[in-house]
């Protein structure tokens, strides 16, 4: 017997019997409870970590300007008529989290409180979907315009389809895109070339490839090798 459940037993007697169903109902919702809060608390300093993270991240970004990494990929495409050149591409980062982008906002505009903030973002992603599905574009200033539109099926409809009404737009439409266009007005401009000139490129290495296993199971993967070690081994 659990020595937390041997508690129980010892605790809870009626006429010098145990109430062993009673024990047992208690006994299982103590563990049910136990398990919850060990659970929320885990949840919390998950949460908690994830804000912390990002409002440090927030506040470097107030005191430096954040570089964006680069690795250099070499084109391994014999086709090509860039084959061997390097090119720089942008390293993945962690997608930051909802709460994340609230804790940073909230920090940077400390009237407004996480939960307020949250509140407004969410109601605005409600009303922009909701456009959306009516066919409206949606600009949001300074970042750029939110443009639904039509994916059709393969072949569409012949004008006899249409009249003996054998097909309708429910039945050629195959979907709908969420087109972004970045925003293009004076003064905001996040157009790929202009936006390229308002980021700090960081190089942390080159990625180098090793391949791994034989045949069938033979693949490639990439490592990123530090500049100095790369040069090293080329001119080695």
């Amino acid at each position: 017997m659990p020595t937390l459940l041997k508690f129980f037993v010892s605790l809870h007697w009626t006429s010098g019997k145990p109430c062993i169903g009673v024990l047992l109902s208690r006994y299982e919702k103590f563990i049910f409870l136990a398990r919850k809060v060990k659970f929320q608390s885990r949840k919390v300093i998950g949460r908690s970590r994830d804000i912390y993270n990002n409002v440090k991240r927030h506040q470097e970004m107030a005191t430096r300007k954040i570089k964006f990494p680069v690795v250099l990929r070499q084109n391994d495409n014999s086709y090509s008529n860039a084959y061997g050149r390097y090119y720089p591409e942008a390293v993945p980062g962690e997608t930051l989290s909802l709460s994340g982008l609230l804790a940073m906002v909230a920090f940077d505009q400390s009237v407004y409180t996480e939960d307020i903030v949250k509140g407004v973002v969410q109601a605005v992603t409600r009303s922009m979907v909701e456009l959306l599905k009516e066919g409206q574009p949606v600009k949001w200033d300074g970042l750029g315009t939110f443009t639904p539109t039509i994916e059709n099926t393969k072949g569409g409809a012949t004008e006899a389809e249409i009249v003996n009404g054998t097909k309708n737009v429910n039945t050629t439409i195959a979907g709908v895109h969420i087109r972004f266009i970045p925003e293009n007005t004076d003064g905001q401009k996040l157009t790929s070339r202009v936006f390229g000139d308002r980021c700090l490129f960081d190089l942390r290495g080159v990625l180098v490839p090793t391949v791994i296993g034989a045949g069938k199971n033979q693949k490639k993967v990439f490592n990123t090798v530090s500049l100095e070690t790369w040069r090293g081994n080329a001119n080695g």
